[in-house]
């Protein structure tokens, strides 16, 4: 007889440990304002309340990673029509990527990341126009 409350790897458990979006968040940027530099610190602030104004303070494991890059593409197309280029967006996706990676390992929580499988924006590189020699 096979046993009743035996779970299979196929099936997903739920979240153990799970905390609002915005207590991550929270946590999170007092652990940057003590380790990094106020310009990441004030970076990462921006960024995150982009995302708790478009996903609101829900559980961190009902965050979806379509709501993520509904997020960052919208801020992409923000930065394309002020002729800017995507480099804030990839900082931004960076920044999510930091927040739930830490938020697994700190607390613990038993959620798949939603930012893996989303892909960098591209940048367009500019290259500086270094003179030959008889131009010095």
């Amino acid at each position: 007889m096979p046993a009743k409350n035996r779970t299979t790897k196929t099936e997903k458990k739920w979240p153990e440990h799970d905390i609002m979006l915005l207590n991550l968040m929270t946590v999170r940027l007092d652990d940057i304002k003590r380790l990094n530099s106020v310009k990441y610190f004030e970076d990462n602030r921006r960024y995150f309340k982009l995302l708790l104004e478009a996903a609101g303070n829900i559980r961190v494991s009902k965050i979806t990673k379509f709501k993520i890059y509904q997020v960052l593409s919208i801020f992409s197309r923000d930065l394309l029509k002020r002729g800017k280029t995507n480099h804030r967006a990839n900082g931004m996706l960076r920044a999510f990527k930091s927040l739930f990676n830490w938020g697994i390992k700190f607390f613990d929580l038993n959620i798949e990341n939603p930012t893996v499988g989303i892909k960098f924006f591209p940048v367009e590189i500019k290259l500086k126009h270094i003179p030959p020699t008889e131009e010095i």
